[in-house]
């Protein structure tokens, strides 16, 4: 996947187990699903003063959201 990682965590702000996508060692993104798997919510975290934006290939994002959502599903016991 590239730069791209995916990292299981539980998140004090958050009830359930979280995902978490890195890209290029940087937070970029958090997968969470309190309100229940069909409200999953991601929340994309921006450095404005280091990284105004971000670039990267298409398909490589869509395989991470979709390994990410699949772990999120898992670790919250979703199956």
């Amino acid at each position: 996947m590239g730069k791209f990682r995916i990292r299981e965590c539980s998140d004090l702000d958050y009830d359930g187990m979280v995902v978490d996508i890195i890209y290029d060692d940087k937070w970029l993104a958090t997968l969470s699903c309190d309100g229940g798997f069909d409200k999953t919510v991601i929340k994309f975290f921006c450095d404005n003063n280091e990284n105004p934006s971000w670039e990267f290939n298409f398909f490589e994002f869509i395989q991470v959201l979709n390994n990410s959502i699949k772990i999120l599903k898992e670790i919250n016991n979703l199956d």
